[in-house]
């Protein structure tokens, strides 16, 4: 699973390192890629979220779509 960073958190956390792309980053407990860098300011719906991870949908549970 990749993992995507905010522009914020790739300056702040990683120095602006374009090399972090590439690396692998522990994010709850899991280690993951980091694929990318958000342009600056991108934000969806004033989340202000730093990292972006990929949607696992539940393939026995397809019907719930709430979650």
């Amino acid at each position: 699973m990749a993992a995507m960073l905010s522009y914020e958190l790739w300056r702040s956390a990683f120095g602006g390192d374009e090399s972090v792309v590439g690396s692998l980053v522990e994010i709850g407990g899991v280690r993951r890629p980091i694929v990318g860098i958000m342009p600056p300011r991108f934000d969806v719906a004033d989340s202000h979220a730093e990292i972006w991870l990929p949607l696992v949908i539940d393939r026995a549970n397809r019907q719930e779509r709430s979650r």
